[in-house]
C-alpha cells in the first residue's frame, strides 16, 4: 500500500511538469513556423489588354494604379535590387528596361548570366552584340526545340537576400500591355534553389551563343 501510494503520489507530481515541458515546446514550435512563414512573400502580378499603355510603357509615364509600366517597374526593382547575381531563363528579351537593368547590374559587379531561346536569336540581334561587348555571357540550347521558361532569379547564393519572379509573361512589349498574363515574385528559398538547379542543368548542358 505504501508502494502504491508513493507511485500515485510521483505521478501526480511529475505529470504537471512533463506536460508543462510538452506544451511549452509545442509553443515554441508553432512560434518557430509561423516566422519561417511569415519570412516569405509571394507577390502576384497580372496583366491584361491595356493596348492603350503602350506609350506610357515607353516612356515610363504609368497612367494609373493599373498600368502596366508598374508592373514593369517592380520587375526592374527587382533586377536592380542584385547585389551578387542574375540568372535570366527567357524566350526573349525585348524589354528595353530589364535589358538596361542587366546592363546596370554588370557594370556595378553583378555575375549576370542569360539564357535565351535558339529561334529567338535573331530577334534579340541587337542586344546581343551589346551583351557581347560588355562580356556577358549568354547560352542557348543545342538542338532544335523551343525554351519557353520565364523566370529570373536574383542573389540566389544568399538566403536572405535570394528572390526570384516567374510566370507566363514573354519579356515583350506585346506580353507587358497586350496579352493576359501573370508573373509571381517571391524570396522562398526552397522554390529558389529549384528553379536554380534547372537553371544550372540548362546552363551547363546548352551552348554559348558567341
Amino acid at each position: 500500500m505504501h508502494k502504491s501510494l508513493k507511485l500515485i503520489y510521483i505521478c501526480f507530481t511529475l505529470t504537471p511538469i512533463i506536460l508543462t515541458y510538452f506544451l511549452k515546446r509545442k509553443k515554441k514550435e508553432n512560434k518557430r513556423k509561423n516566422i519561417n512563414e511569415e519570412k516569405y512573400y509571394y507577390r502576384n502580378l497580372f496583366m491584361f489588354n491595356r493596348k492603350l499603355c503602350r506609350d506610357h510603357v515607353i516612356k515610363s509615364n504609368p497612367c494609373d494604379i493599373n498600368c502596366p509600366q508598374r508592373n514593369l517597374k517592380i520587375l526592374v526593382d527587382c533586377i536592380g535590387s542584385a547585389r551578387r547575381s542574375i540568372s535570366i531563363c527567357v524566350l526573349t528579351l525585348q524589354l528595353l528596361n530589364i535589358f538596361q537593368e542587366l546592363l546596370k547590374a554588370h557594370e556595378r559587379g553583378v555575375n549576370v548570366r542569360i539564357i535565351l531561346d535558339k529561334e529567338m536569336i535573331a530577334e534579340n540581334s541587337p542586344r546581343l552584340q551589346k551583351l557581347k561587348e560588355k562580356g556577358i555571357p549568354v547560352k542557348t540550347q543545342v538542338e532544335k526545340s523551343c525554351l519557353h521558361h520565364k523566370f529570373c532569379i536574383v542573389d540566389e547564393d544568399d538566403e536572405v537576400l535570394a528572390k526570384m519572379f516567374f510566370g507566363s509573361m514573354n519579356f515583350t512589349l506585346q506580353g507587358l500591355v497586350r496579352n493576359y498574363e501573370h508573373v509571381t515574385l517571391t524570396n522562398n528559398y526552397e522554390m529558389i534553389k529549384r528553379f536554380l538547379e534547372e537553371f544550372n542543368l540548362l546552363w551547363n548542358e546548352f551552348e554559348f551563343f558567341y
